[in-house]
């Protein structure tokens, strides 16, 4: 179980890295480890990797790398638009923006932020390998080199399916979720692809399109209506399905994974038809429900995502309140 350790109010939204980065809706950007400590003033949007914090001050304008161990800053000039596409891969950095009136990629050396080249938008990477990186496309996928210029290979998907949801890489397998048709006749289905040639490995039904991984095991979770499920990866096997409730509504994208768990928020309905917003925990091991603990909020009010850091989960509801829960 949790108890609630303290809450931070006007929160526009929260990350997490090393440590947990928040912004206040005033501009604010402050991280978290042991407590709060302010980083920066006047913040238009960020995004988070590893031990950094990457802000802009404001759209189409310098991005700033800030360390978060010593607070140190690289300012790198140019025109970019961190809220439009924002990506960190393992040799470089894929930023959104504009040259001459024209959109494009910028791509920079991951530890000098110098801009190695630009090229026309097109395919923006969201996972990184040595070799290079995975786009969307129309169609489907596409693996390219690590400047965005040379495609290794492109997988398209059948007429009237695309792709939906968390897509994993894990060693050579590439897991894409995917859906077909109009809601509530659409059909969901999981694939496994290596990531090398491109070849699918495994397809089958899907039963949700969102999934989180545990890097260890090579395994996938999912939870949503009641319903958990464990994926093995390399196989595409269900490992477990099973219902584990009835009366609590989780969506699929409102899980995450932390300390030998699978975290959730979601809710309940009283008999006069208003939210309860409720978390909690799956164990992972032995697949059973571990807590479920109403949220300290008013009836209707609702919440985002779990996100599980050093023994305390952060929890930002509708009203922009973030809570802060720590472990008994």
């Amino acid at each position: 179980m949790f108890k609630k350790s303290y809450q931070i109010r006007d929160v526009e939204t929260a990350l997490s890295a090393d440590s947990i980065v928040y912004k206040l809706k005033n501009g604010e950007l402050y991280s978290v480890n042991n407590k709060p400590i302010k980083v920066s003033d006047d913040v238009f949007s960020y995004s988070t990797k590893n031990g950094d914090v990457f802000f802009q001050k404001e759209n189409l304008s310098n991005l700033i790398r800030m360390s978060l161990t010593d607070l140190s800053t690289v300012n790198v000039e140019g025109t970019f638009s961190l809220r439009g596409a924002f990506f960190v891969g393992n040799k470089q950095i894929y930023v959104l923006g504009k040259s001459e009136g024209k959109k494009v990629v910028y791509v920079l050396d991951i530890n000098s932020l110098k801009v190695q080249s630009k090229i026309d938008y097109g395919c923006f990477p969201f996972i990184s390998t040595s070799k290079g990186c995975i786009c969307k496309i129309k169609s489907g996928l596409q693996y390219v080199d690590t400047s965005l210029q040379q495609a290794f290979w492109s997988y398209s998907f059948p007429e009237g399916e695309k792709v939906a949801g968390n897509i994993f890489l894990y060693e050579s397998v590439l897991v894409v979720p995917s859906v077909a048709g109009q809601a509530p006749d659409n059909k969901d289905y999981l694939y496994g692809i290596n990531v090398e040639s491109g070849e699918l490995l495994w397809k089958r039904d899907g039963s949700f399109q969102y999934y989180q991984l545990v890097k260890s095991s090579g395994l996938l979770y999912g939870f949503a209506h009641g319903l958990y499920e464990v994926t093995d990866i390399e196989s595409g096997e269900k490992l477990v399905d099973k219902k584990l409730i009835n009366d609590l509504w989780v969506s699929q994208h409102m899980n995450s994974i932390g300390d030998g768990g699978l975290y959730f928020v979601g809710g309940t309905h009283t008999n006069m038809g208003m939210f309860i917003s409720k978390f909690g925990k799956i164990n992972t091991e032995t697949h059973e429900i571990e807590f479920i603990q109403k949220l300290d909020v008013a009836e209707g009010v609702k919440a985002d995502p779990p996100i599980y850091h050093k023994g305390k989960l952060y929890i930002k509801d509708s009203l922009d309140t973030l809570h802060v829960y720590e472990q008994e």
